[in-house]
């Protein structure tokens, strides 16, 4: 069971986390936050849950997840701009990256458009959801998984997931202190992100996977024949890739995926 107590002897943000809800079991974090009204969720509320019945991931795909082994959780945000929302969750990831980095010495990098990876396996997802009256921009929902002291995936996961636990061969990895972390790193970024800082995007494609390299793309599901050079994101969070012909293409996170070139 997930100790709120020992969290918040790590948990060094000023806003980040310091609303803080925590249930044995949910459906899905995301689901349950939505579900509450704006005024019930404040900017920087965090609410995790032990065990999800029905997380969700991109795409429509589900978030399989060993209950009281991992994090799953979801951040409120209330920004005061509704711009370069994807770059939101971009540094995000990254954040979370650089948390994963320091606690194991080891090198994570970022799946666009919102995986984190070790290696070619995935270790973490992300999924933003937004909300709107109009033009005006309510709230976001940051919806992250992340695989902690799972040693065992089933299936397609065999090959596909890892966890902290399973790339360190270490037990136990302390997940209140970890998501202590991480709130106090995304609210750090956070700073750069509301600033439109170009060093928090030169950090993102730093560690983007295929980064100045040449990429296949597959576009609303189609499969590109010829490969792209992926010259990485801008500052609005949208995809640049060069083509063949020396064409730049720019992409929003709906429309491509990117796999490695042969």
């Amino acid at each position: 069971m997930f100790d709120v107590n020992e969290f918040f002897r790590s948990l060094n943000t000023q806003w980040l986390g310091r609303h803080f809800w925590y249930f044995k079991e949910l459906d899905s974090t995301n689901g349950y936050v939505k579900s509450k009204k704006k005024a019930e969720t404040a900017h920087g509320l965090t609410c995790i849950a032990d065990s999800q019945r029905q997380g969700r991931g991109l795409y429509g795909k589900t978030w399989e997840t060993q209950p009281a082994a991992n994090l799953t959780f979801t951040v409120v945000f209330k920004p005061a701009l509704n711009n370069c929302l994807q770059t939101l969750n971009l540094m995000s990831a990254l954040s979370v990256s650089e948390v994963l980095q320091q606690q194991t010495g080891l090198n994570f990098s970022l799946k666009w458009p919102n995986d984190v990876y070790y290696g070619n396996r995935k270790i973490g997802g992300l999924l933003t959801e937004t909300s709107f009256t109009g033009p005006n921009l309510d709230r976001i929902l940051l919806g992250i998984g992340l695989n902690i002291n799972q040693r065992e995936f089933n299936g397609e996961l065999h090959d596909k997931a890892c966890s902290l636990s399973l790339i360190t061969d270490k037990d136990g990895f302390c997940r209140e202190d970890l998501l202590a972390h991480i709130l106090n790193q995304i609210e750090h970024n956070y700073q750069q992100w509301e600033n439109n800082d170009q060093l928090l995007i030169r950090g993102i494609n730093r560690k983007l996977i295929g980064y100045g390299k040449w990429v296949r793309l597959q576009v609303d599901g189609v499969h590109s024949k010829e490969p792209s050079k992926l010259l990485g994101v801008n500052s609005s969070g949208f995809l640049h890739v060069l083509n063949n012909e020396d064409e730049l293409k720019i992409f929003t996170h709906e429309e491509v995926r990117i796999h490695h070139a042969d």
